[in-house]
């Protein structure tokens, strides 16, 4: 529902708790980019841990693998879409995506931020070991363990298993010095030349083209 303080009020993203793919202060960034262009009230970023695998959105994908297992032959890519948007499976929306809409954020969002690995207090932490972020509004635990639900647009609230009780920590990854602010017209598409693809690569694709063409 639209109000007049954001598009929607919350949005919830599960990842995979793996470092090296989501766990990236890039997206960090960008969600709460997303909070203070008021697109949300709320975001929880928070990380599956370990014995995850019959939570909805795994069982989810299952069903689409399933259905994607009955397909014997694929030749184009942009037939996984077609597929997917005639399958029998519901509550599926298909969108291609083209290189003009994967823009450069990366670049983009370091006018503003920084990546950090010390909250407000001065503690150090592991990003690696990050289990919820949570950026706008969150609850936070009082001295009697009631929940009340705080607003922090300054700052993002951090724990270290998934429990709304503990105590978060407060980070703040905006640049203190020399920040500027940030104006989506100079947001440009990552890439529009065309790169040589990697010699691994083509070995990669030329075994399973003997398996699957």
């Amino acid at each position: 529902m639209e109000t007049k303080y954001g598009r929607f009020y919350q949005l919830t993203i599960w990842c995979d708790n793996s470092p090296g793919q989501f766990k990236e202060c890039f997206l960090f960034f960008y969600l709460d980019y997303l909070v203070k262009k008021r697109q949300f009230l709320r975001i929880d970023l928070k990380f599956l841990l370990k014995r995850h695998s019959y939570l909805i959105c795994n069982r989810r994908f299952g069903c689409i693998q399933k259905f994607f297992d009955t397909v014997e032959r694929v030749e184009l890519s942009q037939e996984w879409a077609t597929l997917l948007k005639n399958s029998p499976l519901k509550n599926i929306k298909v969108h291609w995506v083209t290189l003009n809409m994967i823009k450069d954020y990366k670049s983009w969002l370091r006018m503003q931020y920084i990546s950090r690995s010390e909250d407000l207090d001065k503690g150090k932490f592991e990003v690696r070991r990050l289990a919820w972020l949570n950026f706008g509004y969150g609850e936070v635990a009082d001295f009697e363990g009631k929940l009340e639900l705080v607003h922090h647009p300054e700052t993002v609230l951090i724990r270290f298993n998934i429990d709304t009780k503990e105590k978060p920590r407060m980070v703040s990854f905006y640049k203190k010095k020399q920040m500027m602010k940030l104006n989506s017209k100079v947001l440009v598409p990552a890439r529009h030349e065309q790169r040589p693809v990697n010699n691994q690569v083509k070995k990669d694709f030329k075994v399973s083209a003997k398996i699957f063409i």
